[in-house]
């Protein structure tokens, strides 16, 4: 597990190491420069290597590592000073560069000679290896300010910030890799990633001497004429790609029982929802017998805006006692009808809104979540009881204390459909009993790990959401062992 900070607990962890503990600043500068260093000496075999310093500790960070790496066989330093230069704009050809013109206290846009430091590293065609955060980007919110530098690999001191994943800044930062210089961190409210070794936790070896009925039974309830596939979709994340649950059903519309029947055959076509000229209705018959014999339930995946998927997911809210995903459609009727039910929920709810329908869900707007995406996620969360996964290209998920991220997956992944196979890997893994925060992290982890090995064989383009599916057994045989992929 890595942990993902905020610029303001940086800090704090920075005041704490120095006043508390007693190490000098100094010792520090010398540790972060010895640790960038060797971030470099682990990459590369040696070059010509040009560290591009700012004057705050960025830049004396940099000027220790260049100390450093001019021990090491093979490699050759220079550093230039951006604020002892007349323009910024440093001259030579180099195999890396190095970035430590701004750390993590940045916050307007560069200008002058500095601005014109950022373009030139750019520019330079070198490898770009940026120290603790790319130099222009908010520590924050991952949003450039004006001109920021490209990394092709940042080297994160002591922890991950927050402007490393979300919005922009998992673009400018390139690989990330953390170096330890023991600042001391004494809270434990942090933010974090899930790793391979986190994931494996929750698939141990299974005995021999097992059944079905011990995995947990689930339920997907979607579907409408004009979105067939959603829950097909979601379907295959529950059964087809064995999140390891024993039982899948579906609740689709009655007239289009015979259209489901045999699409998944691991799924049981259980529940037929009623319709009336075409439209879902409401049947608390029904719903009461899916709360019964179900501990993982999604709904909304195609469902259609009738006002029934209202009817339906408020029925569920109030009275299903399991994990509840609330995905699409269903979260939709809520923005449309009122949120206000979930203060009535019954069992563990979790919304996995994208940023437009958590605008519509939240009544902030979409540059306000942007900038603040933790903070907005969390204080619904919090509010509403709630857990929330807000879907990006960085997934946050909180249930208004835990803030995990979701680092993993494709550009590729941008497609429709995508949304309802995570529901499906989500209720999946619930109905093996986890809680819904814990069946949302592994399962946005795992998807996003399927969806890069989709990419690396078929391209971000060619791949589709089932294809995604079919990549997960691959995933799953990787878990405990490493295979040098991208973490």
């Amino acid at each position: 597990m890595r942990r993902v900070l905020t610029i303001a607990q940086m800090r704090e962890g920075d005041r704490y190491t120095i006043e508390r503990l007693g190490i000098p600043e100094e010792d520090l500068i010398l540790r972060a420069g010895e640790a960038l260093a060797g971030a470099i000496r682990k990459r590369f075999r040696g070059g010509r290597v040009l560290f591009v310093c700012g004057r705050g500790n960025n830049g004396k960070d940099g000027a220790a590592a260049a100390q450093s790496l001019a021990l090491s066989h093979g490699f050759q330093p220079d550093v230039f000073w951006v604020e002892q230069s007349s323009d910024g704009v440093f001259q030579g050809a180099y195999d890396i560069v190095v970035d430590c013109i701004f750390g993590i206290g940045l916050n307007r846009a560069p200008e002058g000679k500095y601005r014109a430091a950022i373009e030139a590293i750019n520019a330079s065609g070198a490898f770009v290896v940026a120290c603790d955060i790319a130099s222009g980007v908010n520590a924050d919110t991952g949003f450039p300010m004006g001109a920021a530098v490209r990394a092709d690999m940042t080297v994160a001191i002591q922890e991950l910030k927050y402007g490393h994943l979300i919005n922009d800044g998992i673009n400018y930062a390139g690989e990330t890799v953390t170096a330890d210089i023991g600042i001391s961190l004494w809270e434990d409210n942090y933010g974090y990633c899930l790793e391979r070794e986190d994931i494996a936790a929750f698939f141990p070896d299974r005995a021999r001497n097992v059944h079905k009925g011990m995995f947990g039974k689930s339920c997907l309830i979607g579907g409408s004429r004009a979105y067939s596939g959603a829950v097909l979709l979601a379907a295959q994340g529950a059964a087809a790609l064995k999140m390891g649950c024993g039982y899948v059903n579906l609740a689709v519309p009655a007239g289009l029982f015979d259209l489901y029947m045999g699409k998944v055959p691991e799924c049981t076509m259980k529940y037929a929802l009623p319709e009336e000229n075409g439209d879902l209705i409401c049947d608390p018959a029904v719903l009461e017998e899916i709360c019964a014999n179900s501990r993982a339930v999604a709904v909304g995946m195609g469902m259609g805006a009738s006002d029934a998927v209202y009817s339906i997911v408020s029925y569920l809210i109030e009275h299903f006692p399991g994990v509840l995903v609330i995905d699409a459609d269903a979260l939709n009727a809520l923005s449309v009808h009122g949120i206000e039910i979930l203060k009535r929920r019954r069992g563990d709810v979790l919304l996995t809104p994208h940023v437009g329908e958590f605008s519509r869900l939240s009544g902030k707007s979409a540059e306000v979540i942007l900038n603040d995406p933790v903070g907005s996620a969390r204080s619904f969360a919090a509010e509403h009881g709630v857990t929330v996964l807000l879907k990006s290209c960085v997934s946050v998920l909180t249930d208004g204390e835990r803030v995990c991220f979701n680092a993993t997956g494709s550009s590729g992944m941008a497609k429709g459909g995508s949304g309802d196979v995570l529901s499906g890997f989500i209720v999946g893994l619930a109905a093996r009993g986890l809680d819904a925060f814990s069946a949302a992290s592994v399962g946005s982890w795992m998807m996003g790990k399927a969806g890069e090995r989709a990419e690396k064989e078929l391209t971000a383009y060619a791949m589709t959401p089932s294809e995604v599916v079919g990549k997960v057994g691959e995933v799953l045989r990787s878990l405990g062992r490493e295979e040098g992929e991208r973490k």
